[in-house]
């Protein structure tokens, strides 16, 4: 892309040999714009093929995007728009997808239920209680896969429906 605007910067303006150059660039910017849509189209095709029941958080995207360290990160990440495409595929498929509702899932034991407070900069979920250690993410997963299970009312063992549970 750096070698396209290079070309373009170095053409005399609207002449025949920058308007090649400019729509080189454009398709170059185009494709870079893309890429991150094609990466939720993919993985959201991916979970609905491998799994029957989707759970995933609730997230409130515009809340977290006020908090100034992580806005960039969400943002390009493009939570809203891959749970929209995931529900959209989902809604074509014979898989569902059950919103969570955000009650602090990395917070909480997913063993025995304590709260345990902790910062973003914590990685591991260490529970002073159960003594259970765990990845922070993994225990977020587990907890949002058992409040899913609650909130459609699943009863029976975990093996009998194949699950997914997708964090923000």
């Amino acid at each position: 892309m750096v070698k396209a605007q290079t070309r373009l910067s170095r053409r005399k303006k609207r002449s025949k040999r920058w308007w090649k150059a400019a729509r080189l660039l454009a398709k170059q910017h185009q494709q870079v714009r893309r890429q991150p849509r094609d990466v939720h189209h993919k993985t959201a095709l991916w979970l609905l093929r491998q799994y029957e029941v989707v759970d995933g958080e609730d997230v409130r995207v515009a809340s977290r995007v006020r908090n100034h360290h992580l806005a960039k990160s969400i943002s390009d990440a493009d939570w809203a728009a891959f749970r929209t495409i995931l529900e959209g595929k989902a809604a074509y498929a014979v898989s569902r997808v059950v919103a969570v509702p955000p009650a602090f899932p990395s917070q909480d034991c997913s063993q025995c239920g304590t709260h345990v407070q902790k910062s973003l900069k914590v990685c591991a979920h260490l529970c002073p209680d159960c003594g259970v250690v765990l990845d922070r993410d993994e225990s977020a997963a587990r907890n949002v896969l058992r409040a899913g299970q609650a909130h459609r009312g699943a009863v029976g063992p975990p093996a009998m429906l194949k699950r997914a549970s997708i964090g923000p």
